[in-house]
């Protein structure tokens, strides 16, 4: 994938060109990012494409709508379905698909099942006490709630870049996953993504900032603020390693984001013939 230049852009996409055992085709999408109006107006955050009849129930009809981008009267609100709300299918298991809200403001982007938890409940970040201690991180910096199996989100989402927990991935495992993670990334549309450990970071720099992906030092950015190609990126250095420092660094840089306006958006009302707010994302 071409590296982005800064300030700029780069459509994300949906897959590679190697074959993938989810889908028989994949093609690269150059739709834009969508417009997020604050009232009256659906988004893609908010909706999941159904195929004739239903649902999308795999992977590829998932990627194949978002990227044709038909957003049509055939959608389906998700807004209220926390668990899989993009309805994702993989044959393995346990499968761990994102959990969260499907309009969130934060994503927050671990590694695999086996590194963060989630191989008995399902949902990412639970069930290890390295998980339990990332919750607990995020429910004092206000990203959640409470801590929980599953944790109670409010304007976040909680994802894998590997989302089987029957192995551990091997490269082209993360490869054929990537298209799950990028539909989510394009259609939850957040603000801010926080990628948990070195991989997830890197996957994030090489995709979704102008920074080099080979030069992540995680004891460096942890818990600092990057700006991206139309996110700001906070990295998160892998749970397992933190001191009690590390903890109260993000701690107190999810506290002091929360009280920024953090959106990444432009305010177009001054084109509508009334008071409506219109902001593009």
């Amino acid at each position: 994938m071409r590296k982005a230049l800064p300030g700029e852009r780069v459509p994300l996409s949906v897959g590679r060109a190697s074959a993938c055992p989810f889908s028989s085709a994949r093609r690269r999408s150059n739709r834009p990012r969508g417009l997020t109006r604050q009232r009256h107006r659906p988004t893609a955050s908010s909706t999941v494409i159904q195929a004739t009849g239903g649902s999308p129930s795999t992977i590829a009809q998932t990627v194949e709508v978002l990227s044709a981008s038909l957003l049509t009267s055939s959608v389906k609100n998700i807004t209220a379905t926390l668990h899989n709300p993009f309805g994702f299918e993989a044959p393995c298991e346990p499968f761990v698909p994102g959990y969260g809200d499907a309009n969130a403001d934060f994503h927050v982007i671990g590694d695999n099942p086996r590194v963060h938890g989630g191989t008995d409940s399902g949902i990412p970040f639970t069930g290890t006490p390295t998980a339990e201690r990332l919750q607990r991180a995020l429910v004092a910096g206000g990203l959640l709630s409470e801590t929980g199996t599953p944790p109670t989100v409010e304007k976040t989402y909680l994802s894998y870049l590997y989302m089987c927990g029957d192995r551990d991935p091997t490269e082209n495992d993360y490869a054929d996953h990537e298209p799950l993670l990028d539909t989510e990334i394009r259609a939850i549309t957040s603000h801010v993504l926080f990628p948990v450990g070195e991989r997830a970071t890197r996957h994030v720099f090489e995709n979704m900032t102008p920074e080099r992906a080979d030069d992540v030092d995680m004891e460096r950015l942890h818990a600092t603020e990057v700006r991206g190609s139309g996110w700001l990126v906070y990295p998160i250095k892998e749970p397992a390693d933190w001191t009690d420092a590390d903890e109260d660094a993000l701690v107190a840089a999810l506290t002091a984001l929360l009280a920024t306006d953090y959106r990444q958006e432009a305010e177009l009302g001054r084109f509508l013939p009334n008071d409506d707010v219109w902001r593009v994302r």
